[in-house]
């Protein structure tokens, strides 16, 4: 399973693993766990409401020379990293489901492939956030102290993506409130601006792009450490001792990215893990795992001698 041979399919759903797949295990895949872009989308669209409240509050707090106070009360914002919290959780699952589940089937223990039979009529990346859990833990992929990890990591990870977004919003309103009075305009005429929505911050239903790119960022980074997680597991490196770098193979491919397409590591490569997607903002690669008679053992690199370097902040060093 997992050998297909038809090209990438960038400008599809599903990132680059979907696509490396056979028919059939493509097919296995978007029943059983969906795409990643589901998780990505659904927490736009419930994050949209949560950040037109803060759009709310922001003319006051200019008025009142208080954007620093405005700031915090994103960064404080429970709603928020709650949906945060639950995108990374359902991202990382989902990615570890995806290597267990369908790319090597063969690792599943007993009543795991049992309990994937018997339960999830719906793929999970839909399932509601409760019933996803109670999925994923019925797989029996990871142990209660491992998930118990898992679940803080991400909690602590969601607070600090709320920190982040609130100083960036904040220098952002800095930034267009600077212009706009070295323009001429009064601080009046931008309080009405803010006041009538004029003023873009991403954050809105017509104009989501910052959403966007911190959903679509944050989920892309979870599904990436969920897979990393069961692709290094002892079960999974016996059956499968190499990996694959894949890119969409499309024209938005980053050139760096683009170099390391279809470069194979062997498992036991102490570095390739800095490889593993995303290596930036919107990078759609994937690794995906491979048998030992699947490679095309010239095409196997040392991750030492590469000079690849992935955006600050992306990458797994270990």
């Amino acid at each position: 399973m997992g050998a297909g041979g038809e090209p990438d399919r960038g400008g599809q759903l599903g990132y680059s693993d979907l696509w490396a797949l056979s028919d059939d295990d493509r097919s296995q895949a978007l029943e059983t766990i969906g795409v990643p872009q589901q998780v990505s989308a659904a927490g736009v669209i419930d994050a949209v409401p949560i950040a037109s409240s803060w759009l709310d509050s922001l003319a006051g707090a200019i008025e009142r020379d208080d954007l620093a106070g405005w700031g915090e009360r994103i960064a404080s914002d429970e709603d928020f990293a709650a949906l945060l919290y639950e995108t990374l959780m359902k991202g990382d699952m989902g990615g570890q489901l995806f290597v267990r589940t369908v790319e090597v089937p063969e690792s599943l223990p007993r009543k795991a492939s049992l309990a994937v039979a018997r339960i999830d009529p719906e793929a999970f990346f839909n399932l509601p956030f409760e019933e996803a859990i109670a999925s994923f833990r019925e797989r029996r992929l990871i142990s209660p102290a491992e998930y118990r990890r898992l679940s803080d990591a991400a909690k602590a990870r969601a607070f600090s993506v709320s920190r982040m977004t609130s100083d960036e919003l904040v220098r952002r309103v800095q930034e267009i409130l600077q212009r706009e009075l070295e323009s001429g305009a009064s601080l009046q005429s931008f309080v009405d601006q803010v006041r009538d929505g004029e003023v873009d911050l991403g954050i809105t239903a017509t104009s989501p792009s910052y959403l966007e790119n911190i959903f679509r960022t944050n989920t892309q980074s979870a599904y990436g450490a969920g897979r990393l997680r069961q692709m290094t597991d002892p079960v999974v490196v016996a059956a499968r001792p190499y990996v694959e770098y894949r890119t969409a193979q499309d024209n938005r491919v980053r050139p760096s990215h683009a170099a390391l397409n279809r470069v194979v590591f062997r498992q036991d490569d102490p570095g390739w893990t800095r490889y593993n997607p995303p290596l930036g903002f919107r990078c759609r690669c994937t690794i995906v795992t491979r048998r030992a008679e699947q490679v095309d053992l010239t095409r196997v690199v040392d991750s030492a001698t590469l000079d690849i370097q992935p955006d600050p902040g992306f990458g797994n060093p270990r």
